[in-house]
């Protein structure tokens, strides 16, 4: 590793060192970084952005770390993790990014897919009561977009679940604004 030798010591700020977390993982092989996205949160962030170009061997392995870290247990991860909707932001948008083209590419992406749901569905839930904290929110509308999208392709029944449905509505009905009067989303999550 070339980084290995660097003292890290003498970097200049906490900027510094993050953007040499940044470039080191850039020059990582695509199998170097499936390995460090477990525990390595800029590898994560490099593979779900990257995802949708890589080859489907490669995206199934992708597949594998984002439902490794979907499948956390909240709570835990929550009180352990130093950015535990980083992580799982991160996980939700690779899937969102490998969207209806790969899941529906064939029958072990639908059940890979299917599998996921109730971790993708979990998350989910937990984000929509704190969207408004992450970013400006546009991630969380666009994953729960994405998901909807790749359900009504891939995994219908799922949308008969009154849990669901529940959901799409908190959704749908959005939530207050600065000046405290409810309004609708532009990103309905499930059409239901």
């Amino acid at each position: 590793d070339a980084f290995a030798d660097l003292d890290k010591s003498k970097l200049s700020s906490p900027h510094s060192f993050a953007s040499l977390i940044f470039v080191r993982t850039f020059f990582l092989t695509p199998n170097q970084l499936l390995k460090d996205a477990e525990t390595n949160l800029p590898a994560l962030s490099h593979i779900s952005a990257m995802v949708n170009t890589l080859p489907d061997r490669l995206q199934r392995s992708c597949f594998n770390v984002f439902h490794y870290h979907l499948k956390k247990i909240i709570e835990e991860h929550l009180c352990d993790s130093d950015e535990p909707y980083g992580w799982i932001t991160c996980a939700l948008l690779g899937i969102r990014n490998l969207g209806i083209g790969y899941f529906g590419r064939s029958e072990n992406h639908k059940q890979q897919f299917s599998g996921c749901w109730p971790d993708i569905f979990k998350w989910l839930k937990v984000m929509l009561n704190v969207r408004h904290h992450l970013e400006d929110g546009l991630s969380f509308w666009s994953i729960a977009a994405e998901a909807s999208k790749i359900c009504l392709s891939v995994h219908q029944d799922v949308l008969h679940d009154d849990e669901v449905v529940e959901f799409a509505v908190r959704c749908w009905i959005g939530h207050p604004g600065e000046d405290k009067e409810d309004f609708y989303t532009e990103y309905p999550s499930c059409r239901v």
